[in-house]
């Protein structure tokens, strides 16, 4: 298996057809020009892209195949291997490696922020409490998630969401033919707990949703999603609606049990990402409302990228309405990212632009890895890569939403995209 991938998620082609050395709980994942060896607890066998040059490759659970990207596993509800142009080249990454003084101030910001990370070759979780001017405290993660993580050998996971009422992070996994787990960890100690949920399958997508109060998760049974309401306190699940996937992914409910985020509403779940997944085209707002308990219909709504950005990369809702607040790649130079507030109606308005903020990359892969970010008050933050030409470095870059007053400051001690530190969550609480 191919180390430096694995730990980020994704295997690729290793060693000669025919070869499998793959041990107890791997699955074989081959083609005409070699092996990977799919780890079962987190991914899935891809089969060679046809037209690309994609070989057979281990996928996590939570993406689909997809011919597009850096290694081509696509995940529906947000990015993390999408390239900043339509190939497989290497993004530009910062190469200047500076930052304008002005990025360089300390200011206050509302609420604490907290993140939790991958710790990449040493096989275990950290949870950060991080200051605004980038010093961090870091707590390893114990408890069931702990016991939970080392079955993935190391590689990065999926976005865990933030509870800012609790300062928790929560998750679930399962199998598809198995229970489901609800995970939390308290983002300030690191301590976690474990839920057994009275719900069969594998989770596609999960969000906590403030102002109910409620952790929303999705699995797909029978050709439809079937989506579940839970107290995170206790555990009490609640069947909150179904909706028929449809045959193919020009239907708005493809992809439906994928979450981005909900509505202030809390029954309308919304994915941000593009329409045809496995083609990457198509931008736009997926949604449908559970009110009722089945979704007969679900809608597509298309976004044209932002004046001189990119497609949105981040999907932040800001508490207590339906206005959104997403990182978007500058459509010129480096791709730095833009914070961007945005609205429905198709109006969005550039709030700053960062002069070195960026996804993870590697220099032979090309992007690869998520980055995640948040909302408390009158503060945005999100943990975002500054890069040079030495290292890539973990940061965090924070914004006062009354004055448009930004910053940036690396993570100190540092943490480098190098020894596999992987974002796994991210958030505010107030």
């Amino acid at each position: 298996m191919n180390i430096a991938v694995a730990v980020l998620g994704v295997a690729t082609l290793a060693a000669a057809q025919g070869n499998c050395g793959c041990t107890q709980g791997e699955t074989c994942c081959e083609d005409s020009s070699g092996y990977a060896c799919c780890i079962d607890a987190e991914n899935f066998c891809v089969p060679d892209t046809p037209k690309s040059s994609f070989p057979a490759r281990c996928c996590p659970k939570w993406t689909v195949g997809c011919s597009v990207g850096s290694v081509g596993c696509c995940d529906p509800a947000r990015p993390w291997q999408r390239l900043m142009q339509n190939s497989r080249v290497r993004n530009p990454m910062g190469v200047k490696g500076a930052n304008p003084t002005n990025s360089r101030n300390v200011f206050n910001t509302t609420g604490t922020m907290y993140a939790i990370f991958a710790a990449g070759l040493s096989i275990h979780l950290d949870a950060l409490t991080i200051e605004a001017s980038g010093a961090t405290t870091k707590r390893a993660v114990t408890g069931p998630v702990a016991t939970w993580y080392t079955s993935l050998f190391g590689e990065a996971t999926r976005v865990f969401t933030f509870d800012g009422k609790r300062a928790q992070f929560h998750f679930v996994d399962g199998k598809p033919n198995g229970g489901v787990t609800l995970y939390s960890i308290d983002a300030a100690t690191g301590s976690s707990t474990a839920k057994t949920l009275k719900v069969t399958g594998y989770p596609e997508g999960f969000a906590y949703h403030l102002e109910s109060d409620k952790f929303v998760f999705s699995v797909e049974k029978e050709g439809a999603y079937a989506f579940y309401s839970v107290n995170v306190d206790t555990g009490a699940t609640t069947a909150v609606g179904t909706i028929v996937r449809g045959g193919g992914e020009s239907d708005p409910a493809f992809y439906a049990g994928y979450i981005s985020g909900i509505a202030l509403d809390g029954t309308t779940v919304q994915r941000l990402g593009f329409q045809m997944v496995s083609t990457g085209s198509g931008s736009g707002l997926g949604s449908f409302n559970l009110t009722g308990g089945v979704a007969s219909t679900a809608s597509w709504k298309s976004l044209a990228n932002p004046v001189g950005s990119l497609f949105y990369y981040t999907f932040t809702r800001v508490q207590g309405t339906d206005d959104f607040i997403s990182l978007a790649p500058s459509a010129t130079g480096e791709h730095s990212f833009q914070i961007i507030r945005w609205a429905l109606n198709g109006t969005s308005r550039v709030l700053a632009t960062l002069p070195n903020a960026h996804a993870p990359a590697s220099g032979r892969i090309g992007t690869l890895g998520y980055i995640a970010a948040g909302q408390a008050g009158s503060t945005f933050g999100a943990v975002v890569i500054e890069a040079s030409t030495v290292s890539h470095k973990w940061a965090v870059a924070t914004l006062d939403l009354a004055t448009n007053q930004y910053q940036v400051h690396p993570f100190q001690p540092e943490f480098l995209v190098s020894g596999g530190a992987a974002c796994s969550g991210f958030g505010i609480a107030a």
